[in-house]
């Protein structure tokens, strides 16, 4: 059976992000898969392979790293899901084939950001410009929010969208500002 893990790779210059990715061993073939997300090498658990709360950023990286944990959990199950499937199938497979079926899936998805940009950009076409604008005032506003690591509806949650209803909240913004983009958020 194959095993999937959790890895990360420092950046050469410790102030910067590193890369988190997916070690998929098979047969002891060893292939990665990359993901989008980044961390801090402080907010990486060597020992036990996972994130870690922020220590030098607490008030600003703590519900980032929340969501990242969150996403490469479902990632993670995703892949292990591949794995079950092909087991299950009785034929001999490798870990390319685990790799082109995980990257297969991901192709299908349409995200939030472009999903996003794309309603704007239809609203703009359409000769409806504030609304056009009201689409990207959200697009930009919920990029902030995620720090620019973009997600797909199937992992958008009822948690995910409290973070971010809580993250405005903190950053000052009136509760019609809120309420605004949340109505937004929801309709697309």
């Amino acid at each position: 059976m194959a095993s999937i893990k959790l890895k990360f790779r420092a950046h050469t210059d410790n102030t910067k992000e590193g890369v988190l990715y997916f070690q998929v061993t098979q047969d002891r073939l060893v292939r990665q898969v990359t993901t989008d997300y980044r961390i801090y090498e402080c907010e990486w658990d060597k020992r036990r392979g996972g994130i870690v709360r922020s220590i030098p950023f607490p008030e600003v990286r703590n519900g980032t790293l929340r969501m990242i944990r969150n996403h490469v959990l479902r990632e993670q199950r995703k892949l292990e899901q591949i794995v079950m499937l092909l087991e299950d199938s009785g034929r001999p497979y490798t870990a390319e084939d685990i790799i082109r079926r995980y990257k297969e899936s991901a192709s299908d998805r349409i995200s939030v950001f472009e999903i996003l940009r794309h309603q704007s950009e239809r609203m703009r076409k359409l000769g409806r410009i504030r609304t056009s604008e009201t689409y990207r005032q959200t697009l930009n506003s919920f990029m902030k929010f995620c720090n620019g690591v973009d997600m797909f509806f199937d992992t958008l949650d009822a948690d995910i969208v409290e973070q971010y209803e809580s993250y405005m909240r903190a950053n000052n913004l009136s509760r019609n500002t809120t309420s605004f983009y949340m109505r937004i958020l929801r309709c697309v």
